[in-house]
C-alpha cells in the first residue's frame, strides 16, 4: 500500500493567517445518548448512479428483496453538490444557498458559511448517536486545505478539518480517479490526519473505502458485544463518476473500475479481494455471458434514446448522435457498470459485517444517488443536467432492520426528506427543513396526504473541467416540477411568464416517454396556472413546501 501520513495533530499547527476557518458558531453540546432501542443506520449515497445500472447489481438486487422502494424519488437539483446539501440540510437549493458544485454560489465553501453547525451531524449526533461519514462529501472540500482562487471573500478551511458533529471522518476531495488521492482520517479528533494514497491494489478507493467501513462497525461493537451508542455511518462512493483531472493517468478509463473488473484483468495480478463471483474477473456482473450479453441500448430506453424531443429547447442542438460517438457510449456504459461492481463488493462486505456483529437486526440501511445520468437518451451525450426522469429519478431503497417482504411506495418523495427520516428513526425531530419524514410510509400508513409533485431547481455554474458539459450546449439554468401526469421545466429565471422557447412542457399521460415538448400548445391560462404555482414552489420553505407540492394545476392537452 503506497501511501504517506502528514502529522496534523494540532489545529495551531494547520491555521495560518492565511488560512482562516469560518464556523459560525461553536458546535452543540453532545445530548444524553439516545434510548437504547434506538436503531443504526447506514446511509449508501452514490454518485451518479443512474437506475439502468440495477440490473448489473446483484447486492443491490439482494438489498431490494428485503427493502422499501420508493419509486418516486427524485432529487432537488441533479448536481452532486446541490443535491447533496439538499440531503445534509432537508432543504431545498434556494433555501440551502447551496446552488451549483463551486464559489461563490455553492460547493463546500457555502456550505461552510450557512450551516455548518445546523446540519445532518450535528442534528443525529445531538439525537445521541455516534457519527461516521466514509468518501466523498461536497465538492470545494480538501483534506489537504482549501488554498481559495483570489476571490474574495472566499472562506477556506485547514487542512484535517472536520466538520462538527462527526465522530468518525475518513474524507476524500480528489478520489475520482480512485487512485492517487488524499483522505482526511480522524477517529474521535478534532483535526484530521492527512493520509495519501498511490496507485498500488489496496489504494483503489472504494475499496479503501470497504475497509474502512467495516473497521467503524467493529468499532461500533464493545467487548461485551453489544452497541453502547447507536451509530449513523454515511457511506459515499465516488463511483460511479467519471475521473476528472489532468493528474489522471494516460489510459485510464473514464469511469475507472477496479483493475480487477476492468475488461482485461489479465494485464494486472490483481485478484478479486472480496471473494468470488458467480461470473469472470471483468465480467459486467452476475449475468449470464457477462459485458457480451448487456444490450446497447437498453430496449427500456428504445423510445428516448438518440431521439431529441419535438420542438426542443435550443441548448439541445438539432442532430441526432453518430454511429461512433453511439458505439463509444456503449464502452463508457460497459466501463460504469463494471465501476459498480466495486459498489457491490462494498455493500457485501458491509452486510456480511453487520450480520455477524449481530447488528443487522437492529440496523436501518437506506441506499439511494446524488442524481442520474444520461448516455445518449434523449439525444443527450453524456451528463445529468436536464429535467428527464434519467436525470432526476433516482433509486431508493430502505431495508428496515431484519428486513421486510419487499413492497414499493409511489408517493413523491425528495432527498429533502432524509433528514427528517434520520432524526425521525433516532427518535427526535428534524428542525428547519423542506421536507418530511418517510417514516410513516415506511410504516404503511396509506392515509398520509403527501406532496404531487416534485421541484427540481438548476443553476448553471462554469463548466471548466466539467466532464459531462454537452458538446453543442450547456443546460440552462431552470427550474421545473415533475408531477403523475407532466413535466414542466421553466428557463427564465422565474421573472416573467416564459414565452416560446423558454419552457418546456411533457404531458406524461400521453406521451410518458416525454419526447413531445407541448409547451406552445398550452393556453394563456394554463400556462399563467403553471407560471405561479412553480413560482410559488421555487420560493416555499419550510411546512409551505409541504403545501406547494400538493398545489400544481391540473393540466390537459389536446395532442
Amino acid at each position: 500500500m503506497a501511501h504517506r501520513t502528514f502529522g496534523l495533530g494540532l489545529l495551531a499547527a494547520a491555521t495560518t493567517a492565511a488560512v482562516t476557518l469560518v464556523w459560525p458558531g461553536p458546535p452543540p453540546a453532545q445530548a444524553a445518548l439516545a434510548p437504547a432501542e434506538s436503531p443504526n443506520i447506514v446511509y449508501v449515497v452514490l454518485d451518479d448512479f443512474s437506475s439502468n445500472l440495477l440490473p448489473y447489481m446483484s447486492e443491490v438486487e439482494r438489498l431490494a428483496g428485503e427493502a422499501v422502494a420508493f419509486d418516486n424519488f427524485f432529487v432537488t437539483d441533479s448536481q452532486c453538490c446541490p443535491s447533496r446539501a439538499s440531503t445534509l440540510t432537508g432543504m431545498y437549493p434556494h433555501n440551502s444557498g447551496v446552488l451549483t458544485n463551486g464559489w461563490r454560489q455553492g460547493g463546500f465553501e457555502q456550505f461552510m458559511e450557512r450551516h455548518l453547525d445546523s446540519s445532518l451531524s450535528t442534528q443525529i449526533s445531538a439525537a445521541g448517536y455516534r457519527t461516521g461519514y466514509v468518501g466523498k462529501f461536497l465538492n470545494g472540500y480538501r483534506p489537504d486545505g482549501s488554498r481559495g482562487d483570489g476571490d474574495r471573500g472566499q472562506p477556506v478551511h485547514p487542512a484535517g478539518f472536520v466538520p462538527p458533529g462527526w465522530d468518525e471522518w475518513h474524507v476524500a476531495g480528489d478520489g475520482y480517479g480512485q487512485f492517487d488521492y488524499t483522505v482526511a482520517e480522524a477517529i474521535d479528533a478534532d483535526v484530521a490526519d492527512v493520509v495519501r494514497y498511490g496507485h498500488q491494489e489496496d489504494d483503489y478507493h472504494t475499496d479503501v473505502m470497504t475497509k474502512t467501513a467495516v473497521e467503524f462497525l467493529d468499532r461500533a461493537v464493545g467487548s461485551d458485544g453489544t452497541v453502547d451508542q447507536p451509530f449513523f455511518l454515511t457511506l459515499a462512493p465516488f463511483a460511479v463518476h467519471s475521473r476528472i483531472g489532468k493528474s489522471e493517468l494516460k489510459g485510464e478509463p473514464v469511469f475507472p473500475a477496479a483493475p480487477r473488473d476492468r475488461a482485461d484483468p489479465t494485464k494486472t495480478p490483481w485478484p478479486n479481494r472480496w471473494g468470488e463471483r458467480e461470473s469472470s474477473s471483468g465480467d459486467c456482473g452476475e449475468i449470464v455471458g457477462g459485458c457480451d450479453a448487456v444490450v446497447f441500448p437498453d430496449p427500456a430506453d428504445a423510445d428516448v434514446f438518440n431521439d431529441l424531443p419535438e420542438n426542443a429547447p435550443r441548448w439541445m442542438g438539432k442532430k441526432a448522435l453518430g454511429i461512433k460517438t453511439v458505439a463509444d457510449m456503449r464502452e463508457l456504459h460497459l466501463d460504469r457498470i463494471r465501476m459498480a461492481q466495486s459498489i457491490n463488493d462494498l455493500l457485501r462486505e458491509v452486510r456480511l459485517q453487520l450480520d455477524a456483529l449481530d447488528l443487522a437486526d437492529s440496523t436501518y440501511i437506506v441506499f439511494t444517488s446524488d442524481n442520474g445520468y444520461h448516455l445518449g437518451e434523449h439525444g443527450l451525450t453524456r451528463g445529468k443536467n436536464s429535467m428527464f426522469d434519467h436525470d432526476i429519478r433516482v433509486p431508493l431503497f430502505v431495508v428496515p432492520p431484519g428486513g421486510v417482504s419487499p413492497r414499493t411506495v409511489s408517493a413523491f418523495s425528495q432527498n429533502t426528506d432524509l433528514l427528517p427520516t434520520f432524526l425521525d428513526l433516532a427518535g427526535s425531530t428534524a428542525t428547519g427543513t423542506d421536507g418530511r419524514s418517510l417514516v410513516p410510509l415506511l410504516d404503511g400508513d396509506p392515509t398520509s396526504r403527501w406532496r404531487d409533485a416534485a421541484l427540481v431547481e438548476f443553476t448553471r455554474g462554469s463548466v471548466k473541467g466539467d466532464p459531462d458539459r454537452q458538446p453543442h450546449g450547456k443546460t440552462p439554468t431552470y427550474r421545473g416540477v415533475r408531477t403523475l401526469e407532466y413535466i414542466y421545466v421553466d428557463y427564465s429565471l422565474l421573472v416573467d411568464e416564459p414565452s416560446a422557447g423558454q419552457a418546456e412542457f411533457y404531458d406524461l399521460v400521453r406521451d410518458p416517454a416525454a419526447t413531445i415538448n407541448q409547451f406552445d400548445a398550452l393556453s394563456a391560462q394554463q400556462r399563467a396556472a403553471l407560471d405561479r404555482a412553480l413560482d410559488a414552489y421555487a420560493s416555499c420553505a419550510g411546512e409551505a413546501c409541504t403545501a406547494a407540492g400538493r398545489s400544481m394545476p391540473d393540466i390537459t392537452t389536446r395532442r
